[in-house]
């Protein structure tokens, strides 16, 4: 039974998302209905407290037979000592009195609106005889809607953080298992997701480890399969050299040559594997540091391949073993396969980079094979073994490149024949 088979329904990843969104959603509309209802609730008028209020402001008023200018007498000083705004209907809905600011007073609503009942910060108070006193809390009213507007403001953020504390707590495994894979997939094989939890990703994690782990052997053994198998080959390739030296005199020059040629082609192959394998295995760790005139290294190799050098002067924190294999091969490469036409070499420094540039005045490489021969043992189409080589020195020269920090590439030449690009950090 597999790892997958044994996640729980309710565990499953989709219905967590599922009815998170869900929640959110439902949550949204019932916090905006009660933001709503408390702010919109209508005043019962058989509050006890305005019912007070009500009797105290049927006493104190005068009666219904009073003249306007009574009433309006009294509301003002009310409305001057309450800082209210006040309106005094009489049975029949008629305005008597009002005092308080003009716009509210112009659109006072109907008594028979106030009578089904009035929102704050409008408070209608029966006063027994048939009139109703309007009491509007001018206050009140001018920081209503800021109080809402405040409440859903918080609302929104409340539940924003909310759906952000979800989101990231199912996506954060997530970004650690892609950081993962990322890491394994740019060569280091060692790399491991931690498993979380028993859902989906947690699966996910526990297959990647173990394909990882898998593959990560399989490297290892092949690796130390090719280094055993190359440092094997030297004894008989050394027993083979000396044998070939102590041929008798009777053996024909050309045939004694061959053997030469093939020994030499063997112990090549078998240094470019190792050195392959070590770049391969440590990488950067591989690269022994230390200042390097690259300028002087490429004049000496150039001399002695009979290729042209032109080159601003240029130093680097690198491996000299290494960078003089890798301009040997360069060198090797175009001479083999540049027609023994004459080969450039260019050496460019930039701020913060050297570009080196070999060209050659071959037939030139086509475009859609350029990244293939960076590939071990490749040849191109038409290519036979006479050409000689082993097939591994442009890969040498790109995981050099690499181990260095920089960039190896066959571009576009301005002319006939291939052109390299290799980029190094100063």
């Amino acid at each position: 039974m597999t790892v997958s088979q044994r996640i729980p329904w309710f565990r499953r990843l989709y219905l967590r998302i599922f009815l998170s969104v869900l929640t959110i959603v439902a949550l949204m509309p019932v916090m905006l209905s009660l933001a709503w209802y408390s702010h919109s609730k209508p005043q019962e008028w058989f509050d006890p407290t305005l019912r007070a209020l009500a009797m105290t402001a049927a006493e104190a008023l005068p009666p219904a037979t009073a003249s306007d200018a009574q009433q309006r007498d009294v509301i003002a000083r009310w409305q001057s000592a309450m800082q209210l705004d006040l309106v005094l209907y009489d049975a029949d809905g008629h305005v008597r009195a009002a005092a308080g600011q003009e716009p509210w007073i112009s659109a006072v609503p109907p008594l028979s609106v106030l009578r089904l009942g009035a929102k704050p910060p409008d408070y209608p108070l029966p006063l027994g005889d048939g009139r109703w006193l309007l009491l509007h809390d001018r206050l009140q009213g001018d920081t209503q809607p800021h109080h809402l507007v405040v409440f859903v403001a918080l609302l929104t953020l409340i539940i924003a953080a909310g759906c952000y504390l979800i989101a990231r707590r199912l996506t954060r495994r997530l970004e650690r298992l892609q950081r993962s894979v990322m890491a394994w997939g740019h060569g280091s094989l060692s790399e491991r997701v931690q498993v979380e939890g028993h859902d989906e990703v947690a699966n996910l994690a526990h297959n990647f480890n173990r394909s990882a782990e898998r593959i990560d052997s399989l490297v290892r053994s092949q690796k130390a399969l090719l280094a055993n198998t190359s440092h094997e080959l030297r004894s008989p390739l050394a027993r083979l050299r000396m044998a070939t030296e102590l041929l008798p005199a009777s053996v024909p020059d050309t045939l004694r040559a061959e053997f030469e040629q093939n020994i030499a082609e063997l112990r090549e192959l078998v240094g470019e594997i190792l050195l392959a394998g070590r770049l391969e295995a440590k990488g950067v760790a591989a690269v022994d540091g230390g200042d390097v005139d690259l300028t002087a290294i490429a004049a000496e190799e150039c001399a002695s391949a009979g290729a042209s050098l032109q080159a601003d002067p240029s130093r680097l924190h690198g491996d000299p073993v290494l960078l003089r294999r890798l301009i040997r091969n360069l060198l090797e490469n175009a001479r083999r396969h540049g027609a023994g036409r004459g080969v450039l070499v260019r050496i460019v420094c930039h701020a913060h980079e050297i570009e080196l540039l070999v060209s050659d005045q071959g037939p030139g490489i086509p475009a859609s094979e350029r990244e293939h021969v960076f590939e071990p043992f490749y040849r191109l189409p038409g290519a036979s073994e006479a050409d000689g080589g082993v097939g591994l020195g442009l890969s040498l020269v790109r995981q050099i490149a690499t181990a260095h920090g920089g960039s190896a590439e066959c571009i576009e030449p301005k002319s006939a024949g291939a052109l390299f690009r290799i980029v190094l950090p100063r």
